[in-house]
């Protein structure tokens, strides 16, 4: 089997050869290692023998040494395939793009299904998973999928199981996500409520359950707040959805190094573009040279997707990058003007940390100097918040509230 295919690749010639010195013809084509298969004697003299093209070649001086008449009866192979159909041959070539293309989309990841997933954006799910291996383009066959499942799940602490299933050249991903634990519990399921934070109690506004701390407690993330177990004393522990808030004064502190010499960026107006596009899942580049355009120069990509169809079939991407030159300026900011800076960063961290969940009732900035090139910047925010987080009763463990 293997012998007809490479001998359909390299094309072959039936012949027919007719003289009086055949014997002779085919012991120097054997002794000059011109291979003539099928020999078939049509009569004493002339014999019928099938030949590679190259070995077809080489037999002209042969024939003509030995007086020996050598006529092509038939042609077959790829070479003379080619040869006749020369004039389609862009018919030719898109038929072979065709099952290259028809190829690569059964061996490689042409969409991901993301199913179960609340809290989670599917964006952050799929960034993980291109992470790890799993992406359009990527090929099947590279998918380890219980190391991606273990790696996800360390990755993200919202997962609590991840599912990942192939199907054809699709990847489903099914997410289980942890139950959160800010997400209202229903009021028939038995709870406590515990400290979400570290903090001072502030204030109780108790609506049910037993009250397990007073004002201007300490307390610690995790420490009980409000008890859903109660004793009577009389038909023993009840169990109940404890109910309320606890206010306490915590603290959001941040602390930042900042260096003294800086460099400053000077831009001089120059800038350039480079695009790309992007299929399967792999990166053309629209440009010959690889090297920065500036020795200096800030970078800034914008990338666009377009859908054949939709976006579960084909897609094609472009991307733009834009190269703005700049000189590097060395320079020395004194102390006090680090502290000013580091203290407008913190403060805008630490604000986009507490959101609308807690109210700043003071804030508090310090700096120390750590050498004569680093200063380290602290922020220290007091706020009053509801600490309390709902957490659900396991009647079967031994609990002890005391």
């Amino acid at each position: 089997m293997i012998n007809k295919i490479l001998a359909f690749l390299r094309g072959s010639v039936i012949l027919e050869a007719e003289g009086d010195f055949l014997e002779r013809f085919l012991n120097i084509c054997s002794n000059r290692g011109i291979f003539l298969g099928d020999i078939e004697r049509i009569s004493g003299q002339k014999i019928k023998a099938e030949i590679g093209i190259k070995g077809f070649c080489e037999i002209r001086p042969i024939a003509k040494k030995t007086r020996t008449r050598v006529r092509i009866k038939k042609r077959s192979g790829l070479p003379f395939l080619l040869h006749r159909y020369r004039k389609r041959r862009f018919a030719i070539v898109g038929i072979a793009v065709f099952f290259v293309i028809l190829g690569y989309l059964s061996t490689h990841i042409m969409g991901i299904d993301i199913i179960g997933n609340q809290r989670l954006d599917a964006s952050q799910i799929e960034s993980g998973l291109k992470e790890f291996g799993v992406y359009r383009g990527a090929a099947l066959s590279s998918v380890d999928r219980k190391l991606v499942q273990n790696k996800m799940m360390t990755k993200f602490d919202d997962i609590a199981w991840i599912g990942i299933n192939i199907k054809g050249s699709r990847v489903y991903i099914e997410v289980k996500e942890r139950l959160d634990t800010k997400r209202t519990v229903d009021k028939d399921i038995p709870c406590n409520l515990v400290a979400s934070r570290d903090g001072q109690i502030m204030g109780l506004e108790v609506v049910s359950g037993q009250t397990m701390v007073k004002m201007n407690d300490m307390v610690e993330k995790g420490d009980l707040l409000v008890s859903g177990a109660m004793d009577s004393g009389v038909v023993g522990i009840r169990y109940a959805h404890a109910d309320g808030a606890v206010f306490a004064r915590t603290i959001y502190k941040k602390s930042k190094k900042y260096p003294l010499e800086f460099v400053e960026k000077n831009y001089t107006g120059n800038a350039k573009k480079r695009y790309s596009i992007t299929l399967f899942g792999k990166e053309i580049r629209l440009f010959l040279n690889n090297k920065l355009p500036f020795e200096y120069s800030d970078q800034k990509e914008e990338k666009k997707n377009y859908y054949i169809i939709s976006d579960k079939f084909f897609t094609i991407g472009t991307s733009k990058t834009l190269y703005s030159e700049y000189v590097p300026q060395k320079k020395r900011r004194t102390e006090t003007e680090a502290a000013s800076l580091g203290k407008t960063e913190l403060a805008h961290e630490l604000e986009n940390e507490i959101g609308n969940k807690a109210k700043v009732e003071s804030r508090n900035f310090s700096y120390k100097v750590i050498d004569k090139n680093t200063v380290e910047v602290t922020a220290e925010f007091v706020c009053t918040e509801d600490i309390s987080q709902k957490s659900v009763i396991d009647k079967t463990e031994n609990m002890d509230y005391n």
